[in-house]
């Protein structure tokens, strides 16, 4: 029997929208010990962004994306760097089983040119774990399937809800924390 009923929340909103803003918020809330995952960040230079970072709360830091790499992976003007996404990313998601909290972001098109990546997602969303994932609004498949998960909640991230979206994820999460801590399994 899963302890987490509804514990899978994946916050669905457009570019620059607060979706990593409101991950990283989520992160300062809870002790790292607790956590697993990653975080994405824009690469700026002289004020325009050339590219992507991912930053993992366990294993380190990469780039996800560049407008200067040469790779067969192309997102708009950005260049994929897959092997070093998977080489940072697959490692934290396997820590990450270990952790309560997962927070995801982002699963997007980017990182969906992993398959590895697409196997450790499906393998953590089987998980009993408190997770938070972004995502596009565009259509994509796999994310499609995420959605019908049985423990996923859908939120869809607004300029007038950013703000009480952080509170409203920050109690379900204690809630289901204290459900977690109180059922002998922690």
């Amino acid at each position: 029997m899963k302890i987490f009923d509804k514990s899978i929340f994946l916050i669905k909103g457009k570019p620059g929208i607060g979706k990593t803003t409101l991950i990283k918020k989520l992160a300062l809330a809870f002790d790292t010990k607790k956590l697993g995952g990653f975080y994405t960040e824009e690469i700026r230079e002289k004020g325009i962004r050339v590219g992507f970072k991912i930053i993992t709360f366990h294993s380190g830091s990469g780039i996800l994306a560049h407008i200067n790499f040469k790779s067969p992976y192309r997102i708009s003007k950005y260049y994929v760097a897959l092997e070093e996404f998977e080489k940072i990313v697959i490692p934290e998601l396997e820590k990450a089983k270990a952790k309560p909290i997962i927070l995801l972001d982002e699963i997007g098109k980017m990182e969906l040119f992993s398959e590895k990546f697409k196997e450790k997602i499906k393998m953590i969303f089987n998980l009993d774990k408190i997770i938070v994932a972004t995502i596009p609004v565009a259509q994509i498949e796999f994310i499609e399937k995420l959605e019908k998960f049985p423990r996923v909640k859908i939120y869809e991230i607004t300029f007038q809800n950013r703000d009480s979206l952080l509170s409203i994820l920050k109690e379900a999460i204690e809630n289901l924390l204290f459900r977690f801590n109180n059922s002998g399994r922690s």
